[in-house]
């Protein structure tokens, strides 16, 4: 094994480990590998979308920090409040509420080693396994079920369950034979 796939095994295994922990955090008592790969897609979703989108030269709407939303309170009551707050304790004014916070730099590592595994996602053709892969990230992104069913083409929500058991345990194989996780 040369020094590049000793790091991605290496990788690989922290993130199974930390895929493990995340389930059993949710608690999932005694998780599958499957249910530590599902884990570690929804985080990576999760982190994808805190990221800002470089393509496009902007942060997407969600990963901004906003101010508060103006409540056009006239000034004599916002003098009273001021009063009020300063006769009590209480600080003169709220802080701003930010809306995401940005990702952590061990996050973005798993996000991308676990991308990575998405090409283990086998389909009849490489038409069908990125239609897999795309779902699988869709799903992993929390879409309603709906969207799913028409990503997918399948009719009903057992449709839906039973192909992303297939595509997490296909992943759960490659990763089982390819560096022997368990």
């Amino acid at each position: 094994m040369n020094q590049h796939t000793s790091t991605e095994a290496m990788k690989t295994r922290a993130a199974i480990w930390h895929g493990y922990l995340l389930a059993e955090q949710d608690g999932k008592d005694r998780p599958a590998l499957t249910d530590a790969i599902w884990y570690l897609l929804t985080e990576a979703a999760r982190t994808m979308d805190s990221l800002p989108d470089k393509e496009r030269g902007w942060l997407r709407t969600g990963s901004r920090a906003s101010w508060p939303a103006n409540t056009h309170t006239p000034i004599q009551e916002w003098t009273a409040i001021w009063n009020e707050r300063m006769q009590s304790g209480i600080a003169p004014y709220d802080a701003p509420k930010i809306t995401k916070a940005g990702a952590d730099p061990a996050a973005i590592d798993r996000m991308l080693t676990v991308m990575g595994w998405l090409k283990y996602i086998n389909g009849k053709g490489n038409r069908r396994a990125r239609m897999l892969q795309r779902f699988i990230i869709i799903a992993a992104e929390g879409r309603p079920p709906h969207v799913l069913r028409r990503v997918i083409g399948v009719k009903t929500a057992q449709g839906v369950r039973d192909i992303k058991r297939k595509a997490l345990r296909d992943i759960a194989s490659a990763l089982k034979s390819r560096w022997g996780v368990e």
